[in-house]
């Protein structure tokens, strides 16, 4: 299941590009128009945007067909960006770029690029940068025009290229004024591809080089933050606490914020809550503070309180609606850590389908894979997560992708598929998925029937299980590989420590396994009868049902001779060695499902 909790925070600085058509340039002996047009540059030169603007437009409509008419269009699209219009701005400024005669074309570019990129268009801003390149390749636009290209491929999810951009930059230009920018941007892809300790090194360079950065309080926040992702829980708690005393007053919140994020993923959570409260509390009208209390409501929900974070929940959805989606999911969770798949499903799907993707959407996809895996739509879960993990290569959760491909190919009985994957994970030991995907690779194993790899990996994994419940597991499987060896007393002595466990308090074992699971293929495991059958008869499926429940009752803790007489008639080969390892493992399933 998905683990993130933590809002999007704009963290991108745009660099502005180095406008000079502001400045009014007169002709030696300037006519009417050069007077109308040098008087609106003026006002736009002193930020008067909203009059610059009318005298621009008055230009235009007094001067049809004016060789000026570029320029004029330009400085009113250019009003339009600096008063911060972008939709008015791009709108104008696309149709100006096929004039190639214009002298300011590059920096008009330049201006549309990073207008594209403000608006949330990082595609069309990166086929307008290209153009750019290209056509001006001696600019001075092209610093910050590579700048703002790898900040738009950051947003497209294109950490890599974004990284090399900012490695092209900064040694193309290694004295350039917007180095800060490029390192920060750079900062922003390590992170993003999971390496927390580069993206420090790179923001703790840009707090000591560049202490005047207009990100630098940024910067600082995300030092906090990557700490926190290396695992240095403590060291990061540290440092936001005392960035606090060391930010302005309007900053507080936003590092609040962040504190109360590290402090409920390293498992503080009541902390955590506490800290969201008193950001609430004292700046009520921050943007922070809805994002606050939906944090609270993540906290609780790590903390197992799920009833007090759904009321929560649904008080956001209400009271914000631009975090109804994000509520909607974290409540989607509540019902998954409760085991209501169906229902959590339902929701994940709704959510998956909202136009624009709402910002948990790599969290939507994996759960809702993740849902289908167990509701047994294993089919549909595999191709799910494919799909995930293509789309989403750095997420915190493509491990888990990985195994649950793999747990979804042994339940379709793709038991080679499945064992490769595997392979992949046990290729770094490191990984916390490590350990569970050699279980699962030693258990495809045992459906291959190579039972002596099967049980070789499963002896190494015993000798260093901690977990009682995985021990017990590990037990019966290697039990398994005995029996299904033909080596009935090696079955039965590794059998007694996991019999005599479940027998103790079967409930409370997480240890149960169907024969049918190793390959026997025993009729018991399942009854299938058709719609129109249930339909039609409904008390005759009853019947069946409760006369079966009540067949394995009397077998199970009544005189079990007539049945054996007549499991031994259909089953002649081994068949008491098979029944008392049957009798054991269903003695265990009924009672877990309270059915005797």
């Amino acid at each position: 299941m998905g683990k993130s909790g933590a809002p999007t925070r704009i963290r991108l600085f745009l660099i502005l590009v180095a406008v000079i058509a502001v400045r009014p340039i007169l002709a030696q002996t300037p006519d009417a128009a050069e007077k109308k047009l040098a008087g609106a540059e003026g006002l736009l030169a002193r930020r008067q945007y909203d009059l610059a603007r009318q005298e621009f437009g008055e230009f235009l409509r007094a001067f049809p067909g004016s060789p000026q008419t570029t320029r004029a269009l330009y400085g009113k699209a250019l009003c339009a960006y600096q008063a911060g219009n972008l939709a008015a701005a791009t709108a104008e400024l696309e149709p100006l770029t096929a004039d190639r005669d214009f002298v300011r074309r590059d920096e008009l570019l330049a201006v549309l690029a990073t207008a594209q990129l403000s608006a949330g268009d990082p595609e069309k801003s990166l086929a307008t940068s290209a153009v750019l390149l290209k056509d001006h390749p001696t600019s001075p636009q092209i610093e910050s025009a590579m700048v703002n290209r790898a900040q738009a491929l950051y947003r497209l999810g294109r950490y890599g290229d974004s990284l090399a951009e900012t490695a092209a930059f900064s040694k193309a230009y290694p004295d350039s004024p917007h180095r800060a920018a490029a390192l920060y941007v750079a900062a922003l892809d390590q992170r993003a591809m999971a390496h927390d300790a580069l993206a420090t090194a790179l923001l703790q360079e840009i707090a000591a080089k560049y202490p005047n950065a207009p990100f630098i309080y940024e910067v600082r926040i995300m030092i906090g933050e990557t700490l926190a992702g290396q695992g240095k829980f403590d060291d990061a708690i540290t440092y936001l606490t005392r960035l606090r005393d060391d930010v302005p007053a309007s900053r507080r919140p936003v590092v609040d914020f962040a504190l109360g994020t590290v402090l409920s993923r390293s498992g503080r959570y009541e902390q955590a809550q506490q800290t969201f409260a008193a950001l609430i509390a004292a700046y009520k009208d921050s943007p922070y503070a809805p994002q606050a209390q939906l944090q609270q409501a993540v906290a609780q929900i790590k903390s197992g309180h799920h009833k007090e974070a759904r009321q929560a929940l649904a008080a956001v959805a209400r009271d914000h609606p631009e975090l109804a989606p994000s509520a909607t999911y974290w409540t989607a969770r509540c019902d998954l850590l409760e085991g209501g798949f169906a229902q959590a499903k339902a929701t994940l799907i709704q959510l998956a389908a909202l136009k624009p993707a709402p910002p948990d959407t790599p969290e939507i996809l994996f759960d809702l894979a993740y849902a289908e895996l167990m509701t047994g739509q294993d089919a549909a879960a595999l191709q799910r997560l494919e799909a995930f993990r293509t789309a989403y290569p750095y997420s915190s959760h493509a491990g888990e992708a990985l195994y649950y491909q793999a747990t979804a190919l042994q339940h379709l009985g793709e038991f080679a598929k499945s064992t490769a994957l595997c392979d992949q994970l046990t290729a770094h030991p490191e990984s916390p998925l490590a350990r569970s995907a050699a279980i699962l690779k030693a258990e495809n194993l045992l459906m291959q029937k190579s039972y002596p790899e099967a049980d070789t990996l499963l002896t190494t994994l015993q000798s260093t299980a901690i977990d009682p419940s995985e021990k017990l597991r590990l037990t019966f499987r290697r039990a398994q590989c005995a029996y299904f060896s033909a080596d009935y007393p090696t079955a039965e002595a590794r059998l007694a420590p996991w019999a005599k466990a479940a027998s103790k308090d079967p409930l409370q074992s997480e240890v149960v396994f169907l024969l049918a699971d190793a390959g026997y293929p025993g009729y018991a495991a399942m009854a299938l009868a058709t719609d129109k059958l249930i339909a039609a008869n409904p008390a005759a499926v009853k019947a069946f049902v409760e006369a079966s429940a009540a067949g394995w009752k009397a077998y199970l803790h009544g005189d079990p001779k007539p049945a054996d007489a007549l499991i031994l008639k259909d089953n002649p080969d081994d068949v008491k060695k098979l029944k008392q390892i049957l009798k054991t493992d269903l003695a265990v399933i009924c009672r877990r499902q309270k059915c005797c």
